[in-house]
């Protein structure tokens, strides 16, 4: 088990109602695609994935960072550093996306959070935060 790939949720996503949820589908290992999932996205909204080497800090910033005074949304916070920033589009209630992980990241550990246009507060709204790491 020490070896499989795994995920591990934390953070809260926003808004408090129809909060976006992220699943990372397992198991997934270095040198294949990683597959992500997010429910509660309305179809067509454009969306994306946050995937990060960080959850502490990201641009000399503390993590989570409250995501409020710069989008004026309400209750978001920022979880993981943005290194890479994936895109989509939304079909029917879900974001579908996946990531392809270099061999070399095998039995790494990285962070996923997801986020979308909505008509939520501020024009926002994320997922909570995921740890993930692949397996050998």
């Amino acid at each position: 088990a020490f070896t499989t790939s795994r995920r591990e949720n934390f953070g809260s996503g926003c808004p408090a109602v129809a909060t976006p949820f992220l699943t990372v589908q397992l198991p997934f290992a270095g040198g294949t695609t990683m597959q992500t999932q997010t429910n509660n996205i309305a179809g067509g909204a454009i969306g994306g994935l946050v995937v990060g080497f960080s959850e502490d800090s990201y641009a000399s910033a503390p993590l989570p960072l409250l995501l409020d005074p710069l989008l004026g949304t309400v209750g978001c916070r920022l979880h993981v550093s943005a290194d890479l920033v994936v895109v989509g589009v939304a079909a029917p209630g879900q974001l579908q996306v996946g990531v392809f992980v270099p061999p070399a990241a095998a039995f790494q550990q990285f962070y996923v959070q997801t986020f979308a246009l909505t008509n939520a507060p501020g024009g926002f709204s994320f997922s909570q935060g995921v740890r993930v790491r692949s397996s050998l």
